[in-house]
């Protein structure tokens, strides 16, 4: 997997779409178009203390949210993305 920068474009494609941008030394982008892909967005998150609930006993747990986006990756050339 790669870590890319993402952006999303709301107004274009049923929920929107995603466009990223892999450098070209990395290998990576040469084998993924037209394959599913996952991307993941970690939001905030924070550990939460067994000290902090009136119950007892508590166990430690970690707050946080998350969005799993899929779909299909299209690569697009110089031209199209020059616009």
């Amino acid at each position: 997997g790669s870590h890319l920068p993402l952006l999303l474009i709301a107004s274009e494609g049923e929920n929107g779409t995603l466009y990223g941008h892999f450098a070209r030394s990395n290998p990576h982008w040469k084998s993924v178009a037209g394959t599913r892909v996952l991307c993941i967005f970690n939001g905030p998150h924070s550990y939460i203390s067994p000290t902090w609930y009136d119950s007892y006993p508590a166990v430690p747990t970690w707050n946080y949210s998350v969005v799993h986006a899929k779909g299909i990756i299209e690569l697009t050339d110089d031209a199209t993305t020059a616009q």
